[in-house]
């Protein structure tokens, strides 16, 4: 994707962990989404999701798990502690989104006789 997720696609993926933990209200209070040039002012004492509108890299890893948008790109940890504040290190809920909806699929051209895509394509 190039561009940022918009409050229906950030809710989907919040429903969804919704379904699996137990999610207290409270935090939802704490949940806050921040484009990238916003990330000067990070809130305090709150859960930050930075929102990326990059294009999916496949060369960013930390440890041996690949991370599709890389916010804080130098950063080798996946949250930062900022102003008694968690902040994720790169955009985990496009990441999220976009696996879940299958949205990488769309971009794959190398399909089987039957439409299906290849493992080794995605």
């Amino acid at each position: 994707m190039r561009k940022y997720l918009d409050i229906p696609k950030i809710d989907y993926v919040l429903t969804h962990l919704k379904f699996r933990c137990d999610f207290p209200v409270e935090l939802s209070r704490r949940l806050v989404f921040l484009k990238q040039e916003e990330l000067g002012a990070i809130p305090q004492n709150c859960v930050v999701f930075p929102l990326s509108n990059q294009k999916r890299s496949v060369n960013h890893k930390i440890g041996q798990l690949p991370i599709f948008y890389p916010v804080l790109k130098k950063e080798s940890s996946h949250i930062v502690k900022s102003n008694d504040s968690l902040l994720f290190s790169h955009d985990i809920l496009q990441e999220i989104f976009c696996l879940q909806t299958l949205y990488y699929e769309q971009e794959v051209n190398d399909k089987d006789k039957l439409g299906r895509i290849r493992p080794e394509s995605t």
